[in-house]
Order: C-alpha cells, then structure tokens, then sequence
C-alpha cells in the first residue's frame, strides 16, 4: 500500500518549514529540545493516521459521549451534592466553592430555597424550644452564633464572588465596621421567641474584642436585643481554632451551672467540639468552608493569605492607607531622614491630601527574591494593629523591583534622639515608666497576640518612635523576614556594633524572642542611666555597660523636682533590665512575665500616668 509512504513524504513537507524555523545558529538548548519533541510528535501523529487501518479492530474503542446538554442539565444537580455534603460535614477543609457551582450558590443565596432553609431550622428550633424541660431557675441557656446566624454578610459576599474568592479577614473585618449588616428574619423570630420562653442568650462569636461596640450596635440596630452575655475572641484566644475557642467558652458557660439547651450556627465549628449543647441547630451556608479545622474569624489569629504577585507599579493598601495612590507616594516631596546599609528612609509629603508619611526603602539588592514569602510577610505586618505598634499602611512594589513601605509620621522623633537631646524630659520617672511599659506590651502583641509569634529583630531605642505624652510606637518588626539572607546578616552586624547583639546570636536566622527580650533590656538600660549602649564586641567584659549601667549611676540621678519617685521603683526596674539583659537565653523572662512585673512596679510609690 504506497498511501503511507506519500503520507510521510507530506508529513516531512510539512515538518521542514517548522524546523528550518527552529534550527537558528543562536538556538539554546531549550529551542533544540523543543524543536526535537515537536517533530517527532508530528511524525508521530501523521503515522499513526496513516496505519491506523492496519490496526485489529479490537484496539479502536469509542465510547458514547453524552451530549453538551445533558452535561449542562446535571451540572445543577452535581453542586447540589455538593451543597449537601457540605452542610453533612462531610467535606474536607476547602478554599473557595468550585468554580462551576458559582452561578448556582448565587442562585441558591438570593432565590427562595436559602430563605425556606433558614425558615425550615428556625422552626425546628422553635419547636424543640417550645417543647423544652426548663426548670425556671434561670440557668436554662441557648447560645447563637452571630455572622450568618444572626447577622447576614451576604452583600460582602456578594461583592466578593459568592465563596468563589478565598476568605480576607482585612477585607471582612473592614465590611464588619461598617455596622450593616442586616437580620436574618427567620433567626429573629427564633431569638424573640427564645428570650420570651426564659432561656438566657449568650452570644459566642469568633469577632475579635475590638469589634465588640460595633458588633452591639449593629445587632441592636436589626432588632436584636437583652441578650445574657456577649462572647467575643480575646487576645489569649489567638492561635485558636474556632472550634477550640467555642468549646472553651461553652466549658465555661458550664462550669457557671449554666444548662446549655440549645446552640444555633452556620458552621459545624459552632457546634461540635466539647461540651455540646442538648440539641443543636445548622443554618444553610454553602459560602463558606465546611470544615471546622483553622477555623478563624480573627485577622490576626489565623488569616489566609491570598495569592498574590509583585506587578510593576502596584499599591498594596492596609488600614489607614485607603486614601494612597501610587501617584501620591512617587510625585511626593520629601527629605531623606535615616539610612542603612538595606535601604533609606524619607519624609514624604503628600500632596492631594496634604498629609505627612514616612517613606521606607528597601534596595531591590537587598530584598528576598521569593515574591510569595515576601508577599505573605507583607499582608501579615499590614493587618497588624496595636496602640504601640507602627502599622503598616502601604506596600509599593516598583517596575525594577524597588520596594516602598508606607508608615506613619511621629513628629517627636525616636527614643535614641529623646534620651540624648538632654532637656530633662528623660529623666522624669512618669516618662521612664510610660515608655517602658508602651514598649512591653506592644513587644506582647508580637510575641503573643498572633497564631505565630512576629520576632522584632532588630529592636533598638531608634526603633522606637514617640508620640503625643511620650507615647511609645515600635517600628520596623519583622523587616529582617523581607531581606535576603546576605543583607539579614548585615543587620546583625549593625546590631552588633550599636550594642544591642545578644551573646548567642550569630546569624539572623537564629533569631528569637529571647533575643527581642535581651534587647528591651538594652533599652531600659537606656532609659535609666541616658547611656548609650557600648560595641559587644569591644567592650571589656569586667566594665560592660549590661553589667555595670546601673552600679556606676546613683539612684539619686533619677529625681526631679518635677518628678517625685520612689527608689523601689528605680531599683526594681534596673533589676528587671538587668534579668533581661542575662547572658543566657534561659534565664530571660518572657514578655508576659515582663508586662505583669512592670504593672507592679507601677504600683509603688507615685502612680505614674500611662
């Protein structure tokens, strides 16, 4: 048979062009191994045409295709399912819905079935309430969630596909302070009608307690009211999941002699756990995950960070950096006010809104080149807040991969200027003891009041920036995670050489809080004798400032006549400094301890103002 002869023949016809097209003088390999692979599939393909008739017939199977429509009519039926397996539980832990139910979860939300759903469970619940065994003594509960139980999100979610985007706590927590969302109705008839019955309502929400006036106002505003008790995520509830959270709470509740009869949620971390409700009651919410693991309503305890890529020109915005363009920050007079060996820092002035910023620069030399660990660093430090914190407002990545962070600016300057300017103001033990503890429990917040503890890194008294009344602000936390190992390692060598490298610290790596807390020694230190911390490496071991500071400086250098102080103050702080500043790491106390020494400390003598 000559047909697959003259077949080859076309094929290589064919095939020339495309490999005179390939086989340039200046070809890398890739274009090689490239053009190899397709020329030999296209032989390939044309072959197994042209034999395909030689084949047995037993190897040339077809097997029936439903046609387009039918696929089309079952797909309703398929994101039915899964809805189902989602309100059983039965799914494992997921991002967002699949992309080819996102019309159907639409239709589902804002057609009649979620509102027959919600009616169907409220009713139950009516019914089993009615029915219940109270004993009038008043210890009978019930306990409801608040977000899609209570209080309906669906225009977020609306504006944020359906469930068809990955869950931003930033973003949510901004909708949450608006104070708009609405009743779900059939949950208000259940709540009135629970509340006339006798139970006591406790409220159990995964908010976090910053959001608990505008969370009171928003239920009230809706209808909701005389609730028992609201429950809302503390900061030792951080790193928690939902599930752990609400059974600890439903263990307390408990352990008052509360009877817990009843529990209403749209999530099975709800309701599940320990120390259960009598009977429990499920709202409809294909939205968002069905599974109760990392389960985390807080921003800070267990954010999910979305994916996200470094484009030339693009303006990340945090809280307080809504106003900010990239036109703002890169057409802005300023004055360079610091450098380092990574970056340089200016004073920006922006003019459409006619405020003032700090304008952080880090050198595209100096910075990691792994864009998703960078850009996850990033989005944790911008959902920071603390009063003794710094945030961060703005994040700028540039076209050739400069990178600006946007902060604010503290016209009083940093702690190293205040202590050494000599007009006094340092010397006063209010002042002293309001700076300290600022420090502390912004230091706390780092170390404690995340799901994973935020090493400083580099924490010096330049690093502390002053407010109104000496308010202290810490900056720069966690900057060391956005550079490159090589420029890290710089850093420690600056540390080193301004007198705050603790003894085990050899590499940037091996950084930890035990060294945040060696650090905030160095400062107290500061604050207490107006010294400058000496080179580690050069001071002489028998006259070194950690050990000598306080022994070579009266107590009597620490009155002013403006300032009253009692020497038990000054001496058990110098003996806290002195313990944080301890050679090994093992005998620094951690940042709790700390915070609750300096509230004693506090308590002596004159009580300073904070």
């Amino acid at each position: 048979n000559p047909f697959p002869c003259l077949l080859h023949k076309q094929a290589i016809r064919l095939i020339n062009p495309v490999f005179s097209t390939f086989s340039h003088p200046h070809s890398s390999i890739f274009d090689l191994i490239t053009m190899s692979f397709f020329t030999h599939s296209l032989l390939l393909c044309f072959l197994s045409v042209a034999f395909s008739h030689l084949l047995p017939r037993s190897f040339s199977i077809q097997l029936p295709q439903p046609p387009f429509h039918t696929l089309t009519q079952q797909l309703p039926l398929r994101c039915t399912d899964w809805r189902v397996a989602v309100e059983a539980n039965y799914l494992t832990p997921w991002n967002t819905i699949p992309q080819e139910c996102i019309e159907y979860v639409k239709e589902y939300m804002l057609g009649p079935s979620y509102q027959f759903d919600l009616q169907i469970v409220s009713k139950e619940a009516e019914t089993y309430a009615k029915t219940a065994d109270l004993k009038q003594d008043g210890m009978d509960a019930w306990i409801f969630d608040i977000d899609e139980t209570l209080l309906s999100n669906l225009p977020y979610y609306a504006h944020h596909g359906y469930g068809s985007e990955i869950f931003d706590n930033i973003q949510f927590d901004k909708w949450v302070i608006e104070g708009m969302a609405s009743a779900i109705e059939p949950s208000l008839k259940l709540y009135n009608e629970v509340s006339r019955l006798g139970f006591k309502i406790f409220l159990l929400t995964g908010r976090s307690e910053d959001k608990r006036d505008i969370t009171i106002n928003n239920l009230i505003h809706v209808g909701f009211q005389k609730w028992d008790r609201l429950i809302l995520r503390a900061s030792e509830d951080h790193g928690k999941t939902a599930q752990e959270f609400k059974s600890e709470k439903r263990k307390e509740i408990m352990e008052e002699g509360f009877r817990i009869l009843g529990n209403s949620g749209d999530q099975w971390s709800d309701l599940i756990g320990s120390y259960i409700s009598v009977k429990s009651f499920k709202l409809s919410n294909p939205i968002r995950k069905g599974c109760s693991k990392d389960e985390s309503w807080n921003k800070e305890a267990n954010f999910e960070v979305k994916e996200m890529e470094m484009k030339g020109g693009e303006l990340i915005k945090f809280e307080g950096g809504e106003d900010l363009t990239c036109f703002d920050i890169l057409d802005a007079p300023g004055e360079v006010i610091g450098k380092s060996s990574y970056g340089t820092l200016y004073r920006a002035n922006l003019v459409t809104s006619d405020s003032v910023v700090v304008l952080r620069f880090l050198r595209p030399a100096c910075t990691t080149d792994k864009v998703q660990d960078m850009m996850h660093v990033v989005q944790l430090i911008g959902s920071i807040r603390h009063p003794n914190l710094v945030p961060l407002c703005g994040f700028y990545v540039g076209p050739r991969g400069e990178k600006l962070l946007v902060h604010p600016f503290y016209r009083r300057g940093n702690l190293a200027q205040f202590i050494r300017d000599g007009n006094g103001g340092s010397q006063k033990w209010s002042v002293i003891y309001r700076i300290s503890i600022g420090i502390a429990r912004g230091l706390d917040h780092l170390h404690t009041g995340l799901q994973k503890p935020i090493i400083h890194g580099n924490l010096k008294s330049k690093n502390i920036l002053l407010g109104r009344n000496q308010q202290p602000y810490v900056s720069d936390f966690g900057l060391h995670l956005l550079l490159n190992p090589c420029t890290a390692q710089e850093m420690v060598e600056e540390v080193a050489v301004e007198g705050y490298k603790p003894p085990e610290m050899v590499r940037m790596n091996d950084t930890s809080v035990e060294n945040d807390i060696f650090n905030f020694g160095v400062i107290l230190l500061e604050l207490l004798t107006g010294k400058e911390p000496m080179n580690n490496e050069k001071a002489d071991s028998d006259q070194d400032f950690h050990s000598n500071a306080i022994l070579d400086h009266p107590i009597s250098d620490f009155y002013h006549h403006d300032s009253p102080v009692d020497e038990e103050q000054i001496r058990k702080l110098s003996q806290l400094a002195m313990v944080c500043c301890s050679p090994s790491p093992s005998l620094r106390p951690n940042i709790k301890h700390i915070c609750k020494k300096l509230q004693e400390i506090g308590s002596y003598g004159p009580n300073p103002r904070q």
